[in-house]
């Protein structure tokens, strides 16, 4: 169970991680295993970059996204359960890093952080295959003798 007064940040020891077009894409290099969190999870996931504490994660979640406080910090709290347990994300050692949240006026819909776990890298590739379309390249052939 997370402490609610600890600050987590990813354990870049063992994981590598990058957010791409709304996707945060973390691979444990050791344990060989694919994790994705998308939409709110992925902004969850920059806030955890920035070793924000669970509760001030919560609140930019509920101030950004239509979702309860109360709600959000559940989510956000069975969120970074899953990413303790995956061995994704450490107890921060550093400060916060400073938050410049903008506020809108629409807050955006909110659908609950999952984090999509694949054991198997076969299971990734088989939901998205790399470069499909790519056609192989022959070896080049050897220059001629004379």
């Amino acid at each position: 169970m997370s402490d609610l007064k600890a600050r987590y940040e990813p354990n870049f020891a063992n994981v590598s991680a990058k957010v791409l077009d709304g996707e945060a894409v973390l691979i444990h290099v050791t344990r060989g295993t694919y994790h994705s969190l998308e939409k709110v999870g992925c902004h969850v996931w920059q806030l955890i970059e920035k070793r924000q504490a669970p509760a001030d994660i919560a609140a930019t979640i509920a101030r950004q996204y239509e979702i309860d406080a109360r709600v959000a910090h559940q989510d956000v709290s069975k969120l970074i359960d899953a990413l303790l347990k995956e061995d994704l994300v450490i107890e921060a050692t550093e400060p916060a890093a400073p938050l410049n949240i903008q506020q809108t006026g629409n807050r955006l819909p909110y659908e609950a952080p999952n984090l999509s776990t694949f054991h198997d890298m076969g299971d990734l590739l088989a939901l998205d295959p790399p470069m499909p379309g790519l056609q192989p390249v022959a070896p080049p052939s050897e220059p001629e003798e004379k």
